[in-house]
């Protein structure tokens, strides 16, 4: 069982204590409800940890990229080195996919709520990986779009060996 025990003095006429009252509330409910919110948010971190799945969100009005670590490890970033908004992540995106992306992102309200797209990004080595990125819009209360957000897995490895693949069979 858990408690919360509160004590608030109660003085006399000369400003001594005199007795005080005293308030038990069992938030054993509580508790126990912020345990299972606790382990579950363990569990989902150990599955996205195992999985190398680089998770963001995306606030539109302020135009800010909120991610993990292993989103800017995906990107090759610094500790403490992140995308501050879409534009620095559209820089990065590949020529050949940067047009398609950004005629996409001009019309984000008109998409389905959850899509998924490959396209390769620049990583601070200098070379271009691929992503397979998972995104659901964020939409308010009067179903307008405000963000989006997602998750990340950098697929360079299957890219790679699906064209080593096209060129043995030429």
């Amino acid at each position: 069982m858990w408690l919360n025990v509160s004590a608030l003095p109660r003085m006399d006429m000369n400003g001594e204590p005199s007795n005080a009252l005293v308030t038990v509330v069992d938030i054993t409910r509580a508790h126990e409800a912020e345990q299972e919110i606790l382990r579950a948010k363990e569990r989902l971190d150990r599955a996205v940890n195992a999985g190398h799945i680089g998770l963001w969100e995306w606030d539109q009005t302020a135009d800010v990229i909120d991610t993990n670590q292993e989103w800017r490890d995906q990107l090759g970033l610094e500790d403490g080195q992140a995308l501050q908004s879409m534009t620095e992540w559209a820089a990065r995106l590949h020529p050949e996919d940067a047009a398609k992306m950004m005629e996409e992102r001009s019309r984000l309200g008109e998409l389905a709520d959850t899509f998924t797209r490959e396209y390769r990004v620049l990583h601070a080595d200098g070379t271009y990986r691929w992503q397979l990125s998972t995104v659901s819009t964020i939409r308010d209360e009067s179903g307008q779009m405000r963000g989006l957000s997602g998750a990340n897995i950098d697929i360079t490895e299957r890219k790679n060996l699906e064209e080593e693949f096209r060129q043995a069979q030429r």
